[in-house]
């Protein structure tokens, strides 16, 4: 918060990427369609508490993902 109002933010992009060391470690036992899913709702949950904490901030939310030897970016809505 106190980064966001000092340095007059007014824009945010979240990313998340396919493949994620973290998440994979974190929870094994699931596939990559659910990480994926979790990835997108740990996104959603953090714009909603940027959002919340700052109104008005313009927060995007992207998921990277590699594809025919680049990085294609998803908005996640």
């Amino acid at each position: 918060s106190f980064l966001i109002s000092a340095h007059h933010v007014s824009h945010v992009v979240l990313l998340a990427h396919d493949h994620c060391g973290h998440y994979r470690h974190r929870f094994q036992n699931l596939d990559d369609a659910a990480l994926r899913t979790m990835q997108e709702g740990d996104l959603r949950a953090a714009r909603q508490a940027l959002t919340a904490a700052h109104p008005g901030l313009d927060v995007r939310t992207f998921f990277a993902t590699p594809y025919t030897g680049r990085v294609r970016f998803d908005e996640v809505s």
